[in-house]
């Protein structure tokens, strides 16, 4: 019998589970509800989500893990106009996103914030108030 182990620390789209979910059966071991309000309390970065059923092959039931937040990184010197730009046209084309990285699906201009744990540069924080 062969046992596989991966303590998952990427996007449940990258490209190494992908191959394995579609010729595996998957087990993805939930996180005790408990255990998730402690270290989200602990540690903001940090929230609750759930790997749909059906989403994986062998994935039956929903199942509660603990889910992170992507960033992308700049300073404040970069122009908030060009910052506003690039997160919008995100948004825009959102639909060709998914194709990618269908757990993107939950992103939207309010909950890509989830978690965010630095300030956000000037330019994102318009995308809400203009193009929400």
């Amino acid at each position: 019998m062969e046992v596989s182990m991966e303590a998952l620390l990427r996007g449940l789209s990258h490209r190494r589970l992908y191959r394995t979910r579609t010729t595996h059966h998957v087990r993805i071991v939930p996180v005790d509800e408990i255990l998730l309000k402690k270290i989200t309390s602990e540690h903001p970065y940090y929230y609750r989500t759930v790997v749909k059923a059906k989403s994986y092959k062998g994935i039956e039931q929903d199942t509660p893990i603990m889910g992170f937040t992507t960033a992308v990184f700049t300073h404040l010197g970069v122009n908030p106009d060009l910052i506003y730009r690039v997160v919008k046209n995100l948004f825009d084309h959102r639909a060709d996103y998914y194709g990618i990285h269908s757990s993107a699906k939950d992103m939207t201009p309010e909950t890509a914030l989830k978690g965010a744990s630095v300030p956000i540069h000037p330019g994102r924080r318009n995308i809400s108030r203009k193009s929400a």
